[in-house]
């Protein structure tokens, strides 16, 4: 079985092998989340419908189209659709996707209800 070079590492200053990949497995996803919250979002990763928040604004907003390579126009609440720069945008996480959807449910006219799958 061949061991990667950070593996045989750990087991040379000391660590078992069940210690040793364990801490490369925690230090693995570590290393990826990081690594992912610093990339900056490009047009491209951007998927149509799909809530981001905007920073310069501070809410949650949908994604429904660009004007350019740098400017996404987003939608909120279908009150207001308008670009942004793509450096003032991210992913939205759970809390504020969650926010989001209150927020629809209260201002929806209808007794129909929008839920968030998990």
């Amino acid at each position: 079985m061949s061991q990667s070079k950070e593996l045989i590492g750990l087991e040379k200053i000391g660590c078992n092998q069940t210690e040793a990949k364990i801490t490369l497995e925690h230090t693995s996803k570590i290393n990826y989340y990081k690594t992912m919250q610093e990339q900056p979002l490009t047009l491209n990763e951007m998927k149509r419908g799909s809530l981001y928040y905007n920073e310069a604004k501070g809410r949650t907003e949908r994604y429904i189209g660009n004007v350019s390579h740098i400017r996404p126009v987003m939608d909120y609440h279908k009150q207001e659709q308008e670009a942004a720069m793509i450096r003032d945008v991210r992913i939205a996480n759970k809390s504020e996707v969650d926010k989001y959807v209150d927020e629809t449910n209260a201002n929806f006219s209808a007794n129909v209800k929008i839920t968030r799958s998990s």
